[in-house]
């Protein structure tokens, strides 16, 4: 059977070229260059004199692949680069608003034992039993329930993206075996 060429551009963020350009390999593509590219998609030279911190918050790569291969192969190799580019890595951060809440709730908490420990050796030993009671409960007892509830969102998602991360590695084997064939 004929082989045929193909050419393909991807836009990505600059530092991201070379994960790029690795899993573009995977289905067949060869690297064939790069051209950067400031924020508005027109070309820079690579001495336009910009410093390392402005390239990577306003420049991005555009990367020129090309690939030979069979023409029977081109719907299967398509069909599974797509799927494995479909798959994404879930985010994993322990964050969602969990630091910021358990930060307010531990300076309620404080708040709480600091003035019940002033009143403990007072007469109002029954206010400071109060308050380091209520900012045990009221403060302490959610922090425990965001941290945990915050691991166990880090921990499930962690077995997904390595089921995902799988899945990918099986596609990227077929990829491999179709090209070799």
């Amino acid at each position: 059977m004929a082989n045929r060429v193909e050419y393909r551009t991807i836009v990505c963020r600059y530092g991201k070229d070379s994960e790029i350009i690795l899993a573009q390999r995977y289905f067949g593509w060869e690297f064939s260059h790069k051209t950067l590219l400031n924020r508005f998609g027109n070309p820079l030279t690579t001495d336009a004199g910009i410093d390392e911190d402005d390239l990577r918050e306003k420049c991005s790569w555009e990367l020129h692949f090309v690939r030979e291969v069979e023409e029977s192969k081109i719907m299967e190799l398509s069909r599974l680069q797509n799927e494995h580019d479909s798959i994404l890595p879930l985010d994993n951060s322990f964050g969602k608003g969990r630091i910021t809440g358990s930060v307010w709730l531990s300076i309620f908490s404080i708040a709480c034992y600091i003035v019940g420990g002033y009143y403990l050796f007072t007469p109002g030993i029954a206010l400071a039993i109060t308050l380091m009671i209520l900012g045990f409960i009221l403060f302490g007892v959610p922090i425990i329930i965001i941290f945990t509830t915050g691991a166990g969102r880090v921990v499930r998602i962690n077995k997904e993206n390595e089921k995902r991360s799988k899945v990918r590695k099986e596609i990227v084997a077929k990829a491999k075996k179709l090209l070799s064939e």
